[in-house]
C-alpha cells in the first residue's frame, strides 16, 4: 500500500486518480449513501514511528487527513460522522502525548469557534460524546464553547467521540435508567433495548451505517459496541495508517458499501416479487 501511496504523488497518476475519485462521487450521489459514518482513526503513532518523525508530527498529520476526510463527507451530504478522537483508555499513555493531545483537540476547536467560516459553510453541528468528568475544566469549556457556537447548523452532525469508551457509555445509560426508575419516572416493565439506546450519548444521531479502521488492527477497541450491531452497520478494515487516507480510498470505500446495499435490496425486492 505504501508504493501505491507514492505512485498516487505522480503527477499523471494522479490527475487519473483524481477523475476516477470524481466519477466515483457523481455515481455514489444517484445511489445509496450511508446516513452515519463512523471512523477509528488509528495509526498515527506508528505512522510517525515508520517515518522517523516526532509522534506529535503524526498526530498534526493526523488532523490533515481528518479535515480531508470530512470535506468529502460534507460533499457527499452524509448526515453524520462520527470520529474516536480519545479513548478514556488512552489517559494510561505517557503524559505529554496526553497533554498534547488535549492541547491540540483544544486548538483545533478554539479555531473552529474563532474562525468558523468552513463550519458555517456546510452547516456543521458539532457535538461530543464520552465521559466528560475526564476532562480538565478549560478542555471541557472549550467543548461547550463549541457545542454552543454550532447549535443551529443542521446540515450534517460531526460527534467527536472524546474520552470514549463503548462500556462506560452503556454504563453511564443504565445509571440513568436506574435512576428514572428510582423517581417513579419508568416502570421497570417498560426497559426495552430502545430505552438504552435512547440513553446513550449517540441518542440525537441516526443508525450507525458503516464503520472504517485504519492500521490494520482487526478489533473495535471498545467503540460504538451498542450502535454497530444495529442497523446491519459495516465494518471495514483498512492495512494503511490514519493519515494515509484520503478521498479517493474513502470515495472506493464508500462506493463497495453503495454497490452492496443495492445489490441487497434488490435482491430482497426480487425475492419478495416471487413470493408474491
Amino acid at each position: 500500500m505504501s508504493f501505491l501511496l507514492w505512485l498516487s504523488t505522480l503527477p499523471i497518476i494522479s490527475y487519473v486518480l483524481e477523475l476516477i475519485k470524481h466519477i466515483l462521487i457523481r455515481s455514489l450521489r444517484t445511489g445509496n449513501l450511508p446516513n452515519h459514518i463512523a471512523f477509528i482513526m488509528d495509526g498515527n503513532r506508528r505512522y510517525a514511528k515508520q517515518h522517523k518523525l516526532p509522534v506529535s508530527q503524526g498526530h498534526n498529520m493526523g488532523s490533515e487527513s481528518l479535515a480531508s476526510i470530512l470535506e468529502l463527507c460534507y460533499k457527499l451530504n452524509i448526515q453524520a460522522v462520527s470520529i474516536y478522537a480519545f479513548s478514556i483508555e488512552n489517559f494510561n499513555r505517557s503524559k505529554s502525548e496526553v497533554n498534547y493531545l488535549m492541547d491540540l483537540i483544544q486548538k483545533k476547536l478554539s479555531q473552529i469557534s474563532e474562525h468558523g467560516d468552513l463550519v458555517d459553510k456546510f452547516g456543521i453541528k458539532i457535538i461530543f460524546s464520552g465521559n466528560k468528568s475526564f476532562l480538565p475544566k478549560d478542555v471541557y469549556d472549550t467543548f461547550k464553547e463549541t457545542e454552543e457556537r454550532t447549535k443551529n447548523n443542521g446540515n450534517v452532525i460531526l460527534n467527536i467521540c472524546f474520552p470514549y469508551t463503548a462500556r462506560d457509555d452503556i454504563t453511564r445509560s443504565i445509571k440513568k435508567i436506574v435512576s428514572d426508575v428510582k423517581q417513579d419516572k419508568l416502570e421497570v416493565e417498560e426497559i426495552r433495548e430502545e430505552t438504552v439506546s435512547n440513553n446513550l450519548d449517540t441518542k440525537s444521531l441516526p443508525p450507525l451505517d458503516f464503520m472504517m479502521r485504519t492500521s490494520g488492527v482487526r478489533r473495535l477497541s471498545d467503540y460504538l459496541l451498542w450502535e454497530i450491531t444495529d442497523n446491519d452497520a459495516e465494518l471495514e478494515l483498512l492495512d494503511i495508517y490514519w493519515p494515509e487516507l484520503n478521498q479517493l480510498i474513502l470515495t472506493w470505500s464508500i462506493f463497495k458499501w453503495s454497490f452492496r446495499k443495492t445489490s441487497l435490496n434488490d435482491f430482497f425486492k426480487q425475492d419478495k416479487a416471487k413470493i408474491e
